[in-house]
C-alpha cells in the first residue's frame, strides 16, 4: 500500500531549503516508523493535463496500512517528525493507494 502525500511550503520555505531538511530530518524519521518500508520524496517540475493543484513537492510512502501508519504519526518517533513536518507546510492531501 501506499501514501501518496501532495503538499505545497509555507511562505518562506524554498524548495532547496527543503531538500536540505527532507535529508537530516525527514527521511530518516518516516524510516524509523514502524509502518514504513520505504520513504522517497520528489520535486514537482511540471504537469501533464489541468492546474496539477499547485502541489510543489510529494511524498511517496510505502506502508504496512493506512491504520499503522496514522497510528505512528501519533506516537513518537513519528510524531515528532509529523508536528516537525507541519511547521514547514502549507497545505497537503494524503491518497492512499492499493495496487490493483
Amino acid at each position: 500500500m501506499l501514501a501518496l502525500t501532495l503538499f505545497r511550503l509555507k511562505a518562506g520555505h524554498t524548495v532547496q531549503e527543503y531538500r536540505a531538511y527532507t535529508e537530516s530530518t525527514i527521511r530518516p524519521g518516516m524510516n524509523a516508523m514502524p509502518s514504513v518500508l520505504g520513504f522517497r520524496d520528489f520535486e514537482v517540475t511540471g504537469v501533464m493535463a489541468g492546474s496539477g493543484g499547485g502541489w510543489q513537492l510529494i511524498e511517496v510512502i510505502e506502508i504496512t496500512s493506512e491504520e499503522d501508519f496514522e497510528r505512528d504519526n501519533t506516537q513518537p518517533p513519528g510524531k515528532h517528525v509529523a508536528d516537525d513536518w507541519a511547521t514547514w507546510v502549507e497545505e497537503f492531501t494524503v491518497l492512499w493507494c492499493q495496487e490493483l
